[in-house]
């Protein structure tokens, strides 16, 4: 099988869309999880939403985030905290909102993070304000070593 330009076979690649979900049942408290997308448009069947699987990890090399509603002209920061234990933030991205308060940007990583098997992602802003209206994180699983 031919590797693309990461390395990795296309079966590796993952791309994860946010969903809504109800609060009550987040551990995150932010109402939002992640459901895999399929390169013919598909989505896992929810729940179970997105985690890990066995024996893998989850090279994450992008995330694309978008923001509605915060304070114009203001800044918003878009966390990633693993899920778990006290939630430790890997990744943080720093926009400055537009004249009606909505942004986003799409960051490419140059190491990314690495998410274990059984492993998700909790997000969430700050200062807030507004809401995160669009989520898309893209890496590969590859073995665990």
């Amino acid at each position: 099988m031919v590797n693309t330009h990461m390395g990795q076979p296309p079966s590796n690649h993952v791309t994860l869309e946010a969903i809504s979900i109800d609060p009550k049942e987040d551990p995150c408290e932010t109402g939002i999880d992640f459901v895999r997308i399929h390169p013919d448009g598909s989505e896992d069947p929810v729940p179970p939403f997105f985690r890990v699987p066995a024996g893998k990890v989850f090279v994450v090399t992008d995330v694309d985030w978008q923001y509605a509603g915060g304070q114009p002209r203001g800044t918003q920061t878009f966390r990633i905290m693993l899920r778990g234990g006290v939630l430790p933030r890997v990744f943080e991205s720093t926009i400055i909102l537009n004249d009606s308060g909505d942004g986003g940007i799409s960051e490419g990583m140059t190491s990314g993070f690495v998410v274990a098997s059984g492993g998700g992602f909790c997000v969430d802003t700050s200062p807030g304000g507004g809401n995160i209206s669009h989520v898309v994180i893209r890496g590969y699983l590859c073995r665990e070593s």
